[in-house]
């Protein structure tokens, strides 16, 4: 009776074993599949854009500019690389973006500002991530982008298809600048959230046509410093 308890133990033993197995091999399967964004290298000087044409105008015939229509994303706060100990260390930032919705969603990825915005276009847009920056003790609050990526329909790779349920991950350089003031006073802690947000032009003029509102992750993470 003993070793038959012994061999029922083992072989119970052994359907767990690959169980997780099975699942951890999903998980990496998952993980290998799922698209990145690198916005980690600056592009060269020839494709950035000192600013977007018009960006700051907006609105047709003198009517208010439409604003704040919801993304069907979901942003988390995956990982900050070399976490900073210091003011002027800069640090990598990874996000989780899923689509939330029952339609594909089409995301900005190119960092060639002349390509998207030189010629008239069909769907131009941009997308910022911004990181936002709270200090625990009092609360107080500031956001800062940090990486733009730009988009068009007529720009091949410019825009990439995400669809329903699915995820992308993205990741984009940053540092502590925007918090400068509050480091060098009297801050010990700081918490950070990473935002992003998007911004759709006019298919033949340079003016914004509409902004989204932002979407802030739920998860932050917290630097200490000594």
């Amino acid at each position: 009776m003993h070793l038959m308890r012994l061999a029922h133990n083992i072989h119970g033993l052994g359907l767990h074993v690959v169980l997780m197995a099975a699942l951890v091999a999903s998980v990496l399967a998952q993980e290998v599949t799922t698209p990145v964004i690198d916005l980690t290298v600056p592009p060269p000087r020839e494709q950035q854009l000192s600013a977007v044409p018009g960006a700051s105008i907006g609105g047709i015939g003198g009517q208010p500019l439409p604003r704040g229509y919801l993304l069907p994303l979901k942003i988390d706060l995956t990982s900050i690389y070399r976490r900073p100990t210091k003011l002027g260390d800069k640090f990598t930032v990874e996000v989780r973006l899923r689509n939330t919705s029952a339609s594909a969603f089409f995301l900005p990825t190119s960092q060639n500002g002349v390509a998207v915005f030189q010629h008239d276009g069909k769907g131009r847009r941009t997308f910022m991530f911004s990181l936002v920056f709270e200090d625990p003790r009092n609360g107080r609050q500031t956001t800062s982008i940090a990486a733009v990526a730009m988009g068009v329909e007529t720009v091949k790779d410019s825009l990439l298809r995400i669809d329903p349920s699915k995820e992308v991950r993205v990741l984009f350089n940053a540092d502590l600048a925007p918090v400068a003031d509050w480091l060098e006073r009297d801050a010990s802690e700081i918490q950070i959230r990473v935002s992003a947000s998007e911004t759709t032009f006019e298919d033949r003029r340079y003016f914004v046509k509409s902004e989204s509102q932002p979407i802030v992750s739920g998860n932050a993470e917290s630097i200490r410093f000594k």
